[in-house]
Order: structure tokens, then C-alpha cells, then sequence
């Protein structure tokens, strides 16, 4: 290995000796090694540049050794290099920059372009590079020099790239009619432009349009996969059922057993109509015929429902194919990572984060592996306890190696980083981070892909306006402005008697979060409208007036079944039913305009004043059932009646930092005397009989004479009965702050500490509860203490 630089040094002085140090063996093992080589290696590609024989495989050459690079010093050094090294002239550095684009090396393409004049070839280069770093003005103004001309093909492409991320659907429109010379659909179309028109046409919203589109296509030329797939999705996201019928025996012809798109496209097909051995089966062999250069999580994720949905599937294919995919030889850092991920979607964090390290032996410039290795001990280190600041300082050093070497702006990396930022509290990373990528974030195209990670560093900083106009990037918003016409993202121009229609939001925890702001809206508009979903609507109707109300039947699982197509089923597209069903949608052109709810928070919400100033009314519940509550628990042991709710029907490795574990729980009610209410609404049997045993029978109540999970009315007259409740991040600690019911909200994940807000911790949201949060980075333990001395105290005022 000594002698490795020698021979470097020796053949680079050849031409020869440079073609030979390009080829891929040996390439490959030179940027491995010492940074003296590596020198070398780029000494090597920029002498390669010279020779217009030897231009392309030298600029393939240097972006792999950029791809290599994997801290900041290196990139800067390597920039330095190319800047000052590389030819001027223009051919060289243009097929540079092209293979460092095509990586994703945006800025140091960049480089490579700014001594360059100004002629179309180079201009368009320096706009797709603009483009991807999030400035878009400076792109257009490069290329509006060159409006109408078609000649180079780069021109075209920064144009098509510009108008998709500035999600500007008309001029793509425009554009691909035009490269098919059509002015109308009625007209013989075909091809790749015809298939991306489609993509157009679905993103404006206009499916039917699209459907007739790919309908030529195929009538056209029949074997066309891409258009006939794309139709498929047309038909499920519409849900025309006799079009998924037909689909089926389409997808199951011998030309698409090979397509893992194809299969998984199937498996919806058998999901809609009920079929989960069916359903299952497509979704194994799609897996299947992706592993191991991919592994589609989601997927994955639709073959764990279709068996949950039939527990007497024939067999459980999710755990066969899960043994398969971790005993499959593995030669390749990419299999790995993928079998990582098999790991991951297991919650199984050390067999993922095992996968990892085998990966990064195998290929250590990998930044597909250092991302997820990082990802795996950044949650790790979340689930541990105190102590364990290390563990994320060796995550926050991979991310960030991730980033570097993978490209300028990988902003799926760095949306990952952000939200495990948030939710380890780390927000001066967090904020940085947000802030270099400020640009790309931004950008039309992006804002939907990043808002989930802006809302959580935006409010962990106390910056809630901006936060809360992230609210407005969801993508169910954006569904619905691609298909309500009269759908707005904010009230500030609204006039007071508008006719609002307020379209209530997320799961049943976050509607009866948002519903504090109804009395606020009705009071700004006398005229509006509420949705309110049917597990709620008695407890709603109680609250508010009965004309300010609509009931709707929304729908939130990942694969639309038949059955649901009778409520959901005039829906133009299946994106709707996040929050409308058949009769709502009918009532829509009767209103001014259309609103989601939590998009009202930037001008309700906008900072802690008007959090800690606004007037909330408690929900009313029903007296009678609340009465009755009291007198049963008066039966069936002493007071205090406490309310604890320590877990949640979502226990995913991502959200197990919420919630208690038995031990923990066991641990803060032990402290106390009091007689204690089971008010999670999942099946917690195994749980009760532990605590039960732990604690003594009698000490635990569980009321089975209700539905926890559906019969959200009778559980707020149960909570409203007792006096205290324990709560984590679900929907029954929501349910009690909106009662009025006296509560702690268990934080132990820093993303919420950001609620507590007022005097003694009182939360952001509710008055009557008060937030717990850790006193230290990961110290579950304070938490557990703080709720055991509120249970004790509780019990102390009680017998007093």
C-alpha cells in the first residue's frame, strides 16, 4: 500500500497511465484511499480533460471522486482544484459540469461555470444548477435570454426543470401539446410526451383529461407500460370500479410479472376489492422483484395492512419475505441498506443498524449508508436514556457526511435530520440546517416535502407563524386546492359574512385540538360551517350550534376498498377523502369558500401572546352519562378516580419515545393510594392484567361496556367524571384539555416541549392541563417523577 502513491504519481504522467487510472477497478480503489491519492486521482481527471478522447470518462471519473468526498474540507479543497486546474475551455468544463450535475454536485458544477461567457449550452447548465439550489429567479432570468429557442436541448430541459419546480402546470401544458403538435385531446397522440402531459393533467387536477390522454396513447400502441400503469393509478385514485375490475387481468399478463411498479399497482387493484390474500401476494412478488436494488418501505408497508386486514391469510408473507431478504447473499452496500430497512420497518433498530455497518464495510464513501446508519442511531438515541449524547453526536457527524458526499442539496437527507433534530431537542442544528437550505425549502416543488420538518424546528423555536403557515404545504391541502376551485389557504381577505365551509383536519386528536378555534371563527364569520367526523358529531352538537355543523365520513387508511367507494365514491379523486365524503363534496359550490381549519392558525395563532390570551371554551358533555360515571367509580374504590393513558394503537419505533413504557407507568401510579381508569381506546389486556398484578386489582378500573376508540362522546363524559388524568401524545389527552378535565401531558419527547407554554407549564392549547417535560436531554425519569408527585399531591387534596 506504501507504494500505491508511486504508482499513481507514475501513471499519471502518461496518457496512457491516465486512461488506465480511469478505468473503473482501479478508479475505484484510488479514491478509497489516503487523501494523497486522491489528489492525485483529481490531477489525474483534469489531465484527462485535456484530450478530447478522454474528456467524457475523465468528467465521469471526477464526479465519482466527488461522490466520494465526505466533509466539508474535502469538498473545498476539491473546488479549489477544479476551479483553478480544470482547462478553460468551454467543452471540457461543460462535460464536467454536466456528470457533476447529474450526480446532484450542483455547487461544485458551479464552479466550473462562473469563468465561462454567456451562450445557451453554458447558460442552461448554470440554470438547471440554479434550479436545483433553490434560485429560481436567477434560473429565469438566465434563460429568459434565450425565450423560444429550441436549438439546444439543455435550454429546454432548465426550462421544463424550472416550471416543475415552481409547480407551474399551465406552461407545462403548453409545452409537451406543443412537442406533440396538439391543440386539443381529440387528436392521435402517443409517445413519452404524451404519458408526461398525463402527469400534468393529474397534477392540475384534471383526471378525466389525463384518463382520455393515455386512452390514445394506448389505442395508439397497446404495449405502452408506462401509459397503461398511469392509467391504473387514474382509475384508483377516481375509483372507477368497473376500470380497477378490468385492470386486474391487464396487470396480470406475462409483460408485467416482471415490473415490481406493475405488481404493486395489482396488489391495489386485489386490495380494493377485499382480496388480502390476493393483495398479499402481488405485494410479496413486487418486493420480491425489486430486492435488493430497492425496497419500497411503502410497499412493504401496504403487505403488513393486507394481512392485518385478514388475520387468516394463508400465510404471513411479510415475515417470510422479511427472512428472506436479510439471508439473500449479500454483496453489495446497497443490498444492505436495503435489508437495513427490512430491519427498520420491523422496529428493529440494532439488526438495522448491523445491516448499516456492514454496508459501510463494504462500500465506506457510501452516503446511502451513512444516512440511514445515522438515521438508526439518531433514533436509538432517542429511545435511550440520559446519557446517551454521544450516540447522537455520532449521528449528527453521519447526516452530515451523508449530506456532503451525496449531493449539494439532498434535501430528503436533510429533512430526516431536521425532524430527529426536533425531536432530540438539538434545535440550534435544527435552525442552522433550515437555514442553509432556506432557498431550496422554499421552492413551490418543495415546500410539500419539507413542511412536516419546518413545523417542528419552526415551533421548537418559538417561531410559531411560520410554523403554522407551513400548515398550508400538507399535502392534503394541496390535494384539495388541486380540486376545490374554491378552496383558500388563509381568512385575512376574507370579508365577515363570506360563507366558510371549514374542513376539520387530521386524525380524531388533532380535529378536537383545531375545534378550539371554532368560536373564534364563528365569531369572525357568522356564516361558517364545520365539518365534524361521525365519532365526534354528539359531543360536537353539544358544543355548537347544530347549523354550524356538516357530519362527514372521512377516510384515512393508505388503500380504498370498494365498500367505501358508496360514501367516498363521487370523489374526483381519492385524495378528497382525507376530509369529504359524497355529501359534503355535493355541498361545496353552495359556499364562497372552502378552508382547512389549521391553516387558520397564522392568523389566530401567530406567537405565544395569542396563545396564552385566547378565550376556549370547554366541550360540553353529556351530564347523565357523566353523572353515571361518578357514581360507579364511588363503587369500585376510593378516591381520587385518575385517568391514565400511557401508549397509543401507533407504536412504531418513531413514535415509542412518547409513550410510557409498562414499567414507567407502573412506576408513577405505584406512589399513589388512588383507584386508577384504563382509558386507552386499544386493546390494552395484557397491559391491565400486568398492572393488576403489580398494583392489585383493585386499584385498576377498566370500563368494557363502551367502544374506547369509537364512542368518543361516552369516553369525554368518563374523563369529564374523574379527577385527574395522565396523558401522552394521543387523542384522549386531547380529549380531556378540551373537556376541561385537569390533565398532564407527558412530553418526554423534546418535539412538544415547545406546548409548554404558560404559568406552572400550562399548556399551549388547553389551561386546565399542564405539561411535563424532561429536566435534562432524555432524562425520562424527571418526567415519571413530576406525574408522580401531581398523582401524589392529587391524592392529598382529595383526602383532605
Amino acid at each position: 500500500m506504501k507504494s500505491f502513491p508511486k504508482l499513481v504519481s507514475w501513471l499519471g504522467k502518461s496518457r496512457i497511465g491516465s486512461l488506465a487510472l480511469m478505468a473503473p477497478a482501479i478508479g475505484s480503489r484510488l479514491i478509497a484511499t489516503n487523501p494523497t491519492t486522491r489528489r492525485m486521482a483529481v490531477d489525474v481527471a483534469i489531465f484527462g480533460s485535456r484530450l478530447p478522447a478522454t474528456q467524457s470518462l475523465s468528467a465521469s471519473f471526477l464526479a465519482a471522486i466527488r461522490s466520494r468526498l465526505t466533509d466539508r474540507r474535502q469538498t473545498e479543497a476539491f473546488r479549489h482544484t477544479i476551479a483553478s486546474k480544470m482547462p478553460r475551455d468551454r467543452e471540457s468544463r461543460l462535460k464536467a459540469a454536466s456528470a457533476l450535475s447529474k450526480r446532484r454536485f450542483y455547487d461544485d458544477a458551479q464552479v466550473l461555470l462562473s469563468d465561462l461567457g454567456n451562450n445557451p449550452a453554458t447558460d442552461a447548465q448554470r440554470a438547471i444548477c440554479a434550479i436545483h439550489t433553490g434560485k429560481l429567479p436567477e434560473a429565469r432570468e438566465l434563460l429568459s435570454a434565450y425565450s423560444g429557442d429550441t436549438s439546444v436541448a439543455g435550454l429546454t430541459r432548465a426550462w421544463v426543470e424550472l416550471a416543475r419546480m415552481e409547480e407551474d402546470w399551465d406552461w407545462l401544458n403548453q409545452h409537451y401539446r406543443s412537442q406533440l403538435g396538439l391543440s386539443d385531446l381529440t387528436q392521435q397522440a402517443c409517445g413519452p410526451n404524451a404519458v408526461r402531459l398525463a402527469e400534468v393533467e393529474m397534477a392540475r387536477g384534471n383526471l378525466s383529461e389525463a384518463r382520455k390522454l393515455l386512452s390514445q396513447v394506448l389505442a395508439h400502441d397497446e404495449s405502452a407500460l408506462d401509459a397503461r400503469l398511469l392509467l391504473i393509478r387514474i382509475s384508483l385514485a377516481s375509483m372507477d370500479t368497473d376500470e380497477i375490475r378490468a385492470a386486474i387481468p391487464q396487470l396480470q399478463a406475462t409483460q408485467t410479472r416482471t415490473s415490481s411498479e406493475a405488481l404493486a399497482l395489482l396488489g391495489d387493484c386485489h386490495e380494493y376489492f377485499g382480496q388480502h390474500d390476493e393483495a398479499a401476494d402481488a405485494y410479496e412478488a413486487s418486493l420480491r422483484q425489486s430486492f435488493p436494488t430497492g425496497f419500497v418501505a411503502s410497499v412493504y408497508r401496504k403487505l403488513l395492512g393486507s394481512e392485518a386486514a385478514k388475520e387468516d391469510c394463508s400465510t404471513k408473507r411479510s415475515q417470510t419475505l422479511r427472512d428472506h431478504f436479510l439471508a439473500y447473499p449479500h454483496k453489495s452496500a446497497r443490498a444492505w441498506v436495503m435489508a437495513g430497512r427490512v430491519h427498520l420497518e420491523a422496529d428493529d433498530l440494532e439488526g438495522h443498524l448491523a445491516c448499516c455497518r456492514e454496508a459501510l464495510k463494504r462500500d465506506p464513501g457510501s452516503a446511502n449508508a451513512w444516512h440511514w446508519y445515522a438515521h438508526g442511531l439518531a433514533w436509538q438515541a432517542g429511545l435511550l436514556e440520559q446519557g446517551q449524547a454521544e450516540a447522537w453526536q455520532d449521528a449528527r457527524r453521519f447526516y452530515e457526511m451523508a449530506i456532503v458526499s451525496t449531493a449539494s442539496h439532498p434535501w430528503w437527507i436533510v429533512t430526516d435530520y431536521l425532524r430527529l433534530c426536533a425531536r432530540l431537542g438539538d434545535l440550534e442544528t435544527g435552525s442552522n440546517w433550515l437555514e442553509d437550505f432556506r432557498d431550496v425549502f422554499e421552492m413551490p416543488a418543495m415546500r410539500t416535502r419539507s413542511h412536516s420538518s419546518r413545523i417542528l424546528i419552526h415551533q421548537g423555536t418559538g417561531n410559531y407563524l411560520e410554523a403554522h403557515h407551513a400548515y398550508a404545504d400538507d399535502a392534503h391541502v394541496a390535494a384539495a386546492r388541486r380540486h376545490v376551485p374554491n378552496f383558500v389557504t388563509s381568512i385575512e381577505q376574507l370579508s365577515p359574512d363570506t360563507k366558510v365551509l371549514f374542513l376539520s383536519e387530521g386524525g380524531v386528536g388533532d380535529e378536537i385540538r383545531f375545534s378550539q378555534l371554532y368560536d373564534e371563527l364563528i365569531h369572525r364569520f357568522p356564516k361558517a360551517v364545520f365539518t365534524v367526523e361521525d365519532r365526534l358529531k354528539p359531543l360536537m352538537l353539544r358544543s355548537f350550534p347544530a347549523e354550524r355543523l356538516h357530519a362527514v365520513r372521512r377516510y384515512f387508511r393508505r388503500n380504498i376498498n370498494h365498500n367505501e367507494a358508496s360514501f367516498i365514491g363521487d370523489l374526483p379523486s381519492a385524495d378528497l377523502s382525507h376530509y369529504f365524503d359524497n355529501s359534503l363534496w355535493r355541498t361545496v359550490p353552495d359556499y364562497d369558500a372552502v378552508v382547512s381549519v389549521k391553516t387558520t392558525m397564522a392568523q389566530l395563532r401567530p406567537d405565544r401572546a395569542a396563545f396564552l390570551g385566547a378565550r376556549i371554551r370547554p366541550l360540553e358533555v353529556d351530564a347523565v352519562k357523566r353523572q353515571d360515571f361518578s357514581q360507579r367509580l364511588r363503587k369500585l374504590g376510593p378516591a381520587p378516580y385518575i385517568g391514565i393513558s400511557w401508549s397509543s394503537s401507533v407504536s412504531l419505533y418513531r413514535r415509542s419515545s412518547h409513550y410510557f413504557t409498562l414499567d414507567e407507568m407502573i412506576d408513577t401510579i405505584s406512589r399513589s393510594q388512588a383507584t386508577f381508569v384504563n382509558l386507552n381506546y386499544f386493546d390494552a389486556t395484557d397491559d391491565l392484567r400486568q398492572l393488576a398484578a403489580a398494583l392489585g386489582p383493585d386499584r385498576i378500573v377498566n370500563f368494557t361496556d363502551f367502544d374506547k376508540r369509537d364512542d368518543f362522546d361516552t369516553m369525554a363524559a368518563l374523563i369529564a367524571s374523574l379527577d385527574f388524568v395522565v396523558g401522552v401524545n394521543n387523542a384522549i389527552l386531547e380529549l380531556a384539555g378540551a373537556v376541561g378535565a385537569p390533565a398532564c401531558f407527558c412530553a418526554f419527547s423534546p418535539e412538544n416541549a415547545w406546548r409548554r407554554m404558560g404559568p406552572d407549564g400550562q399548556d399551549a392549547y388547553y389551561k386546565n392541563v399542564r405539561v411535563f417535560t424532561p429536566l435534562a436531554k432524555g432524562d425520562r425519569q424527571s418526567v415519571i417523577d413530576q406525574v408522580g408527585e401531581a398523582v401524589r399531591q392529587c391524592a392529598v387534596i382529595k383526602e383532605g
